[in-house]
């Protein structure tokens, strides 16, 4: 079984984050195919191409995969980063994606989906 990259992203951290906004079947099910975890048998192989390619992965996907847990905050935003060419955000980025993720989770929260943790 391959070992999970430094930011990919398991069936379990995508349906967790899916979850929260649909019901829970379907969110497995997309789950499945969404996660890119080497590890899972469900997973769809992309080619590989050069340049910024964001693919399933975008920044909303990544903004609520990002408040799943510390690690998949820490695989969203490197993800975010190397899908816009950088090895990391810089300060300026980084403080506008915080911004969000805060917004988004007190939606979250506010509408009962989102535990209060962070």
């Amino acid at each position: 079984m391959a070992a999970q990259t430094e930011d990919t992203f398991s069936e379990e951290e995508v349906f967790e984050a899916l979850s929260w906004g649909m019901p829970h079947t379907e969110a497995r099910r997309l789950a499945k195919f969404i996660a890119d975890d080497p590890a899972s048998p469900e997973l769809i192989r992309l080619e590989k191409a050069e340049g910024p390619v964001t693919g399933i992965y975008t920044e909303g996907l990544l903004l609520i995969l990002s408040l799943v847990s510390s690690e998949t905050k820490r695989k969203a935003e490197l993800r975010l980063a190397h899908q816009r060419l950088q090895l990391v955000l810089t300060p300026e980025q980084h403080a506008e994606w915080e911004a969000r993720r805060m917004k988004l989770r007190q939606q979250l929260i506010d509408g009962g989906e989102h535990p209060a943790k962070d």
